[in-house]
């Protein structure tokens, strides 16, 4: 699977050139993305930043489950 989207990669530049942008393409979502883990990354040591935003990631998870009213079902009292 990932040949094919290298090999269609080899031609992006030929067919923008022919036919312009991509429309409905955009990476701007994805990009914007990058803000989030260079804001959970601020408060980070430094020593294993890794660590630190997948942990200020957990929590924001944890959190929003909880609020949107998810919750755990407790595996001995079914």
């Amino acid at each position: 699977i990932s040949k094919t989207k290298l090999h269609t990669a080899l031609h992006m530049t030929d067919d923008v050139l022919r036919f312009g942008p991509a429309t409905l393409y955009t990476t701007e979502r994805y990009e914007s993305y990058n803000s989030v883990f260079r804001l959970c990354s601020v408060l980070s040591n430094r020593h294993a930043p890794s660590k630190d935003i997948s942990k200020v990631m957990a929590d924001q998870a944890r959190t929003q489950h909880i609020t949107s009213g998810g919750y755990w079902q407790d595996k001995i009292t079914k």
